[in-house]
């Protein structure tokens, strides 16, 4: 009985450490793509400037998100946003 409870306390930890395609599809979006320049301003004044590393995601507020090269932190700015994509390889 005690080697049953035991794993199944282990398949149950393991099984929260699987990751499901949804949520790899979900970091794909913010992994995958090119790399973009990133320069937002707000009434004129500059509140962000930096680099993606992978694609943005546009949300219906008018939100960017995407990940911070700098800091590799997932990053949502809201405003007036200028969005260069680097080059593709063709």
């Amino acid at each position: 009985m005690k080697k049953v409870i035991a794993l199944s306390v282990v398949a149950v930890a393991l099984s929260g450490c699987l990751v499901t395609e949804a949520e790899k599809e979900s970091r794909d979006a913010y992994y995958g793509d090119r790399a973009a320049a990133v320069t937002c301003y707000a009434y004129g004044t500059l509140t962000f400037e930096g680099t993606s590393t992978g694609k943005i995601v546009y949300d219906e507020g008018g939100r960017l998100t995407f990940v911070d090269a700098a800091n590799g932190r997932l990053t949502t700015i809201e405003g007036e946003c200028r969005v260069v994509y680097a080059r593709g390889v063709d």
